[in-house]
């Protein structure tokens, strides 16, 4: 009698977690990204809050690896103020791939003190192909793994509810 209520349950409360864990993860990859021609030697960006942010590449998958080690330089517009930027070095080419297939790399990091206006500056255009593009946009960190484990087991306990739903259902 209680598995005709707890797997039903456990279908809409795993249906419930699978779209929050979905809409969070959509929510945190396209928040405040900035996306600029890779091929352009100087850009002038807005970054809305401070904190750590990255610069990554979006290259189609089949036109080869991101750059490595590209000497960028970041001017805080109000001061003039180098700001310092960080080279990753990425042995294993960890990246994520959007649904139009293409490849995002992260190349370099750097922390902005503020809401500010900045000058990023690329003197290696060379290294970059002409449909190449640089996406600017916040850190995440580990949030992305976690909201990955999110939906894995939400959408475990969907199926399973869903399932033993049917199964306790039909007796």
């Amino acid at each position: 009698m209680p598995y005709k209520i707890l797997f039903p349950l456990l279908f809409v409360m795993g249906l419930y977690f699978l779209i929050r864990s979905i809409g969070r993860t959509i929510a945190l990859y396209s928040q405040n990204q900035i996306e600029v021609d890779a091929t352009q030697a100087s850009f002038q960006l807005t970054l809305p809050k401070a904190g750590e942010y990255e610069i990554a590449t979006k290259r189609n998958q089949f036109d080869g690896l991101a750059p490595q080690q590209v000497a960028f330089t970041l001017r805080e517009k109000s001061s003039g103020q180098l700001l310092p930027v960080r080279n990753l070095l990425n042995l294993m080419n960890f990246k994520r791939v959007n649904m139009s297939g293409e490849r995002i790399t992260a190349i370099a990091e750097f922390t902005a003190p503020a809401a500010t206006e900045v000058e990023l500056q690329n003197p290696e255009i060379e290294k970059f192909q002409a449909k190449d593009r640089l996406i600017i946009m916040p850190k995440t960190g580990g949030q992305g793994i976690l909201l990955i484990f999110a939906m894995l087991l939400s959408g475990i306990a969907t199926i399973g509810g869903l399932i033993a739903s049917c199964i306790f259902l039909s007796r």
